[in-house]
This record gives C-alpha cells, sequence and structure tokens, in this order.
C-alpha cells in the first residue's frame, strides 16, 4: 500500500518534532527546528579565516553538528565530532540526509578525548573549535587546559563563550550563584581580560575576536565572544609582566602536565595553520603580537546580526 504523500513530507518525520539546537538544512528550504541562538555567528565569523582543506579537526560541544558539517564541506581531511551528551540520533538523521560522514564521539568526559583518539593517530589537532562550552564548565582553566593539550604547537583553536565585558581592564569571573546569569548547568561568567590572560598562559596566542554585548544583571553586563588562537610554544608574556613565566624551563608555576603533553605538541607541528582576517587590526600586548582582547574590543566593532536565515541557519550550500 502506497503512503500518501502528506505522510512520506520530511516535515513529517519524527525527529522534526524532537528539541534541535541548531536549524539545519535537510532539505530545499526545509530546516530543523532550532531555537535560533544567535552565538553561533561569532564562532562562524572566525572560522571563515582558516583554511581548514587537508587538516585534522575536532569539534567539541557539537550538538547536532553545524560546525562538523562545515569542516567536512570545506575538505577537512578529518573531522572528529564529539559532545558530552548523546546526540546520536540527531547525527545519525543529519549524516543520512547530507552525506557529512565524520566521527562522532559522544557520552565520554572531555579529559578522555586524548586517550580516546590518540590510538588512532588522530590527536593532537590541527584545528579545535571549541564552542559554547566554557562556562559550562566549573574549572574554566583546566578546561582550557584540557583543551591546549587537544591543540598542536602551530594549530588553531576557536574558543566562544558566554562572558562579561568589564569597564576596566580586570581579570576577573563571576559565579552563577543562584542561577542569578543562567538557568541550568551554568558556572562562571568569565571577563574578557581574564580570557585573554589564561589563553596566553597556556601557549596561546590571540589572533583575532568576534563578539556582541547582550544582556545586563546587577550591573553587569553579559556578551559573548569569540576567540581564535594559535597554539605557540610558551607563555606570551607582555611586557612588565614579571609573573607568567617566559620559558617553560624558567616556568615556576605548575605547568598543567595532567592535561598537557607539551612535548607531544610540540614534536607534531607541522608547520602553522594560516588564519586571514579581514578585520582592521586591533591593539597588542606589549612586545608580543598577541591581541589584547580588551583593548581590541574597543575599537573592534560588535558583529551584528544581520542575516538569520545565512548567520545562524545553516543552508545547503553554505562553506562557513
Amino acid at each position: 500500500m502506497t503512503m500518501p504523500e502528506t505522510e512520506n513530507k520530511i516535515e513529517n518525520h519524527p525527529m522534526m518534532k524532537k528539541d534541535w539546537y541548531y536549524s539545519i538544512e535537510i532539505e530545499p528550504g526545509i530546516f530543523t527546528p532550532g531555537r535560533g541562538h544567535r552565538n553561533i555567528i561569532l564562532t562562524r565569523d572566525l572560522l571563515k579565516g582558516i583554511d581548514v582543506a587537508g587538516k585534522n579537526c575536532l569539534d567539541i560541544g557539537a550538538m547536532e553538528g553545524l560546525i562538523s558539517i562545515l569542516l567536512w564541506r570545506r575538505e577537512a581531511a578529518k573531522v572528529t565530532s564529539y559532545d558530552r551528551v548523546d546526540f546520536s540520533e540527531w547525527i545519525n538523521f543529519i549524516q543520512e540526509r547530507l552525506d557529512v560522514p565524520f566521527s562522532y564521539i559522544k557520552g565520554i568526559s572531555l579529559n578522555k578525548i586524548k586517550e580516546f583518539t590518540a590510538p588512532f593517530g588522530l590527536c593532537p589537532y590541527d584545528v579545535v573549535i571549541f564552542s559554547g562550552v566554557l562556562y559550562h564548565m566549573f574549572d574554566p582553566l583546566s578546561g582550557l587546559a584540557m583543551v591546549r593539550g587537544l591543540t598542536r604547537n602551530g594549530g588553531i583553536m576557536i574558543m566562544e563563550t558566554s562572558a562579561v565585558l568589564t569597564e576596566k581592564d580586570e581579570c576577573l569571573m563571576h559565579f552563577n550563584n543562584g542561577g542569578r546569569f543562567f538557568p541550568g548547568t551554568n558556572y562562571w561568567q568569565i571577563s574578557f581580560s581574564c580570557l585573554d590572560y589564561l589563553l596566553r598562559l597556556l601557549h596561546f596566542e590571540v589572533l583575532d575576536v568576534s563578539y556582541y554585548k547582550s544582556f545586563t544583571v546587577e550591573g553587569i553586563q553579559q556578551g559573548r565572544i569569540a576567540i581564535v588562537c594559535r597554539a605557540v610554544d610558551g607563555p606570551v608574556v607582555s611586557i612588565g609582566d614579571q609573573w607568567m613565566p617566559k620559558t617553560i624551563g624558567e616556568c615556576y608555576l605548575p605547568d598543567f602536565e595532567e592535561f598537557i603533553d607539551w612535548d607531544t605538541l610540540k614534536r607534531r607541528n607541522t608547520g602553522d595553520v594560516p588564519y586571514a582576517s579581514d578585520k582592521k587590526a586591533g591593539v597588542f600586548h606589549a612586545g608580543t603580537a598577541s591581541l589584547n582582547v580588551f583593548e581590541s574590543v574597543k575599537i573592534i566593532p560588535e558583529t551584528k546580526l544581520t542575516d538569520p536565515d545565512a548567520q545562524i541557519k545553516l543552508k545547503l550550500d553554505a562553506m562557513s
């Protein structure tokens, strides 16, 4: 017996009735029912500047795989998609319809990614996307250290997170006590300056930023920020900073060995992954090639939402 045409339509598929984070076009004009969160525009804005063709890429906090799809479409050599929560049903649905056979890892802790993927020669990675995850972690420094341990020297990491914009150059974090900023598993709202400092401490050089302001809570300006970094051989120390170690040999601070195998990251360096930006140059930390995030956002305009269908939704022909 032939099913009525209306029952065969993709809109009537059971997966289209489920809760989706991202809106992904699966047939011309037909999108999964995503929530329309605009923070994805920041990650996509910076991803445009990376030539991922032939690169080994990791997408952390993938949800239903929007960024993983883009990496695959742009001919990354290998795409590993990871989420702590099991979205296998959603991922299978997307992969079957869009023919994007990236690898999918789910249900394990982030600190186990290295041991899970290293036997397959995947770790460390050329490009790591760490979008929408940090403020869900109860220890942001450890979280960033784990991600640094997955990024080879010369590689690129894009981090996107909820954060706070301070009036002064303050290195601080606000705890989400009582859910005053967000409900659910959200712990810290970290300042732009603190993100900058922790990244440089972990041997990341800041190349570019994309951000926007959102709401204010208790006089604290909230926002979203994405930062693209290059993994380098040592801490990125600005002139006048007497605390951050200048070389590994002089390091008198904990060197994060429980998360980072510095020798392997350095040994796997196969050259810098190129990054290009169409933004005007920002402000750099004294004596470094690393952007000063706090000062740069004063002159780099906020990333605006001008075309939700192109910036938030993922179209069938989208490449960035």
